[in-house]
């Protein structure tokens, strides 16, 4: 696992070699990360708020590979 962090610390990027067969052959470890674009603070906890993932991050293929965007809009904490 590989970590990118911004300059106060704020999660950037999560790089892993996941299992899977995202090209079509036989499943095998590929390049997939999570790019949080934006966080959030509520109660005093941060999160991410906008986020990107898909497979071949850190690579050429990274914005081909892009199969997931979430944008949180409400944290609640109970």
């Amino acid at each position: 696992m590989e970590l990118r962090l911004g300059p106060s610390g704020q999660l950037r990027d999560l790089l892993i070699q996941r299992w899977g067969n995202p090209d079509g052959k036989p499943h095998r470890r590929h390049p997939f990360g999570v790019t949080v674009d934006q966080e959030r603070t509520d109660s005093g906890v941060t999160t991410p708020a906008v986020l990107r993932a898909g497979w071949w991050r850190g690579t050429d293929h990274q914005d081909a590979g892009e199969f997931f965007r979430a944008s949180i809009d409400t944290v609640t904490f109970r």
